[in-house]
């Protein structure tokens, strides 16, 4: 039962408070890009410091 539950809260879409605990600490970075993806769709992205949808860029670190 304990496995069902974590694959549940594994598989669930990030909430709001999530998302913003996440920009947040992107805002404390040097990065360009913040792109969020759940279950093979982009549902949250913010952009700074010269980064935008269009411009490939270098992975430096992602999960």
């Amino acid at each position: 039962m304990l496995i069902l539950a974590l694959a549940a809260l594994l598989a669930a879409q990030p909430d709001s408070a999530a998302l913003a605990r996440a920009t947040d600490y992107f805002g404390q970075t040097d990065g360009q890009a913040l792109v969020v993806m759940h279950r093979g769709r982009v549902i949250h992205e913010v952009y700074r410091a010269g980064g935008n949808a269009g411009r490939r860029q270098l992975l430096a670190s992602g999960s």
